[in-house]
């Protein structure tokens, strides 16, 4: 169990240094195993950096979802990016600044009671002499485990409207990973039958390999991608590509529009959350029931990956959610030792739980992984309706009952879904549609 002192983000990953990076001259760097999704957590992760260290926004440089430098902190999801991830923000940056201050008394050679720390900068009224983070950053050492600090600055920064660093990108310039290039970058289209569960009868490689734009095909079992040098030419032969395969489904799928028989057809289990003494018998009951079918995300932009394999090192550019759980799926789809995997996370388009961004992850890492150029990846509409996860379906059933006095002497409740939980990283297996097909 975490301490209620030390967020769970510190005690996984408790140097400093995974924290932090000082320079001499640029922008104070801050990583956070926290990304970006849409929902403002960069800015408000940096707000709550900036009120530890004593320095504005403009001194700040933020990198989220990095497996080479950064903290691995798990998913970004379950409302915890503040909660959690800001808590170890502000442990880490308010260590620092301890550290800091501690060698800015060195050099001032006054106390610390009498030294004021405003946009970094060490001073003191009874000193000419200043010092900074910047300045000092050759002497400090992060390379120590992080504690609890007692400093509690004023907020200067969290709770006020501060312009995103992102928007400018995303409006103008290469804020999406869907603007992303690599030299030499080779696109790719993945063809998937009309569920995921779809599995290749037939396939003439052959012929797909000669129609135009179409330079290489990759084919694996139930994988198969058609990769060019232009995007255009790409697609535009797509359509006819697919006509050279046929699917097939082994397991016929129940009907989508009885999602109550689904649920009760689901096997579960019952127990007795509260018992104490004896109720007395309702004299009115209510009973209602709720559901909810399959949610399709349907992003506006569809899913993005870059991968590039090279010397035996896989790096692979995701909108994941979970740098470092996508990083260990991908090591153990491909049989690469975990170190030559990293996986680093650029901005895509927002979700509200689990999407493609993983699944296409593995799509692009595998046809790198086979043809050795790098690859880009982008899934067409049809891909994001017929492959992305899907919101679970849920069934809830409430009968609560009331006696003579009016307190409650009846509460029952049954809950039907599927599991919420296939991202990446959890469980021993893969949980990447790739890799399933290959």
């Amino acid at each position: 169990m975490s301490s209620p002192l030390m967020p769970p983000g510190i005690e996984k990953n408790p140097q400093l240094v995974q924290w932090l990076f000082f320079s001499a001259t640029d922008p104070i760097t801050l990583h956070s195993g926290k990304v970006e999704l849409g929902q403002g957590v960069e800015i408000a992760l940096q707000q709550i950096a900036c009120d530890a260290l004593g320095i504005d926004p403009d001194q700040l440089q933020f990198e989220g979802g990095n497996t080479l430098w950064g903290p691995d902190e798990g998913q970004t999801a379950g409302s915890q990016s503040i909660d959690q991830g800001g808590s170890a923000v502000r442990m880490a940056c308010l260590f620092a600044r301890d550290l800091f201050m501690a060698q800015a008394v060195k050099e001032l050679a006054v106390a610390a009671e009498h030294i004021e720390l405003a946009r970094g900068v060490f001073s003191s009224a009874r000193t000419q002499q200043t010092c900074s983070y910047w300045s000092l950053s050759d002497r400090v050492d992060l390379a120590q485990p992080i504690r609890a600090s007692n400093t509690n600055p004023p907020r200067k920064w969290v709770g006020q409207s501060v312009q995103r660093p992102d928007f400018i990108h995303k409006l103008s310039r290469t804020g999406f990973i869907h603007d992303v290039t690599l030299t030499g970058m080779l696109h790719a289209r993945m063809i998937r039958g009309p569920v995921g569960e779809s599995t290749i009868e037939y396939v003439d490689a052959k012929a797909i390999s000669e129609l135009p734009g179409i330079s290489h095909v990759v084919h694996s079992r139930d994988f198969l991608a058609v990769v060019g040098p232009d995007e255009a030419s790409l697609v535009g032969s797509l359509n006819k590509a697919r006509g050279l395969v046929h699917f097939s489904l082994k397991h016929p799928l129940p009907p989508a529009s009885d999602i109550e028989a689904l649920m009760l057809g689901l096997a579960g289990e019952s127990k007795t959350v509260h018992e104490h003494g004896t109720s007395k018998a309702p004299i009115m009951v209510h009973q209602a029931r709720f559901s909810r079918p399959y949610i399709a995300h349907a992003s506006i932009g569809p899913s993005c990956a870059l991968a590039h394999f090279v010397d035996g090192r896989m790096s692979v550019w995701s909108h994941t959610q979970g740098v470092f759980p996508l990083r260990a799926d991908l090591s153990k789809a491909l049989r690469l030792d975990l170190d030559a995997v990293q996986v680093f996370h650029a901005h895509g388009a927002g979700c509200y739980g689990h999407n493609g961004a993983d699944d296409v992850a593995f799509d692009a890492a595998f046809i790198a992984f086979k043809l050795g150029f790098p690859i880009r990846v982008q899934w067409m509409r049809e891909d994001e309706m017929t492959a992305s996860p899907l919101g679970a379906p849920s069934l809830v059933d409430i009968q609560a009952g009331v006696d003579s006095a009016g307190r409650i002497s009846k509460w029952h409740l049954s809950v039907w879904s599927h599991s919420h939980l296939n991202r990446p990283g959890g469980g021993a297996g893969v949980n990447l549609l790739g890799a399933w097909q290959m």
